[in-house]
């Protein structure tokens, strides 16, 4: 069942967003109020409006190989918090480097991938801990949008032969090549078994620190 936020909880990332607006130094703060407007424009487009605006930072994720991460307990304890990896944005990532409207294109897809997380965590109540926040209902609401943007279908794992994409990789994985504009760099092959490479799999901070 959807959590109830606190009033004060809703409060402070008003805040923190006012502090972004009038303080923070740039070139953060300009990547951060650009990817708050896009967070805005998705939750519109995408989610009927249903999101309430979380902490998003350019902060690195727990595990080195992730891109974002959609933690339901931030970093200084409040609810939810959004992690982009900054790298991602400064062309410095090995995976993503070239152009900035293609790097740009990439992190909204990160950020799109991090608000279903947070409408599990915040809206509908949905987690999927078996599938490490990747299963039938994330790939049902992932193929909701897909259907929208044009995009092949996934699946929450890969079984009986199936070579359909999976969701933990939605939706740079279901992206044509050449929309990136060139600035992405996927593997070879889809991995397989491994930790969702936006969000560490599950989204929760891991038991041993939340602890």
């Amino acid at each position: 069942m959807p959590v109830e936020i606190a009033e004060v909880v809703v409060a402070h990332r008003r805040d923190y967003w006012a502090w972004v607006e009038q303080h923070a130094e740039e070139p953060n703060r300009g990547m951060l109020l650009r990817l708050r407007d896009h967070w805005h424009n998705m939750n519109a487009r995408f989610f009927g409006g249903r999101l309430l605006e979380p902490y998003v930072t350019l902060t690195e994720p727990s595990r080195p190989a992730t891109y974002g991460q959609c933690c339901y307990a931030s970093s200084w304890g409040s609810r939810l918090e959004i992690r982009i990896r900054p790298s991602l944005l400064t062309g410095t990532h090995p995976r993503l480097s070239g152009p900035i409207a293609g790097r740009r294109l990439f992190v909204d897809d990160v950020l799109l991938h991090e608000m279903l997380h947070q409408e599990g965590a915040e809206v509908t109540g949905v987690d999927e801990p078996a599938y490490h926040g990747h299963g039938p209902h994330f790939a049902t609401r992932a193929n909701d949008i897909g259907a929208v943007l044009g995009l092949a279908t996934v699946v929450a794992r890969n079984r009986n032969g199936s070579d359909l994409p999976r969701a933990a990789q939605w939706p740079h994985n279901v992206r044509p090549a050449d929309y990136y504009l060139g600035a992405y760099h996927p593997p070879a092959a889809e991995p397989r078994g491994e930790p969702c490479p936006h969000c560490n799999g599950t989204g929760r901070i891991p038991a041993e620190v939340s602890a």
